[in-house]
């Protein structure tokens, strides 16, 4: 979604977002997907999603009013408090790779949920 032809797909947004949705088998249901899909009529979903991604790699600026809150996460404070982790089933779907507990100063539980990408959904 950072360069040109993750634009291009953007614009068709419906057709790209199905296309997804089928090669990834995210067990998201039709009727979630479609409930969902509303969104994407607005004027402005496809600039806010490309600014997203842009944004995460660091190819976009962030809003100027978050500027000291993403410095202190940015620097990686430890965590100390005991916390869950949860991750996919298929960590395929999300690059496989095991979250860094490095900066974990208090317990951690990692917990393995049925599914992939989206646990939210």
């Amino acid at each position: 979604m950072c360069w040109r032809r993750g634009c291009a797909a953007m614009a068709r947004r419906r057709e790209l977002t199905r296309l997804l949705w089928e090669v990834a088998d995210l067990g998201v249901q039709r009727r979630h997907l479609d409930r969902s899909a509303a969104s994407f009529d607005n004027a402005d979903w496809v600039e806010v999603v490309i600014h997203s991604y842009r944004h995460r790699y660091n190819l976009a600026a962030g809003d100027p009013t978050y500027a000291d809150f993403e410095a202190r996460l940015f620097a990686h404070p430890d965590i100390g408090v005991p916390s869950i982790i949860l991750t996919g089933q298929d960590g395929t779907l999300d690059g496989g790779i095991p979250p860094d507990t490095s900066k974990f100063t208090a317990p951690v539980d990692k917990k393995r949920v049925p599914g992939g990408h989206n646990l939210i959904q």
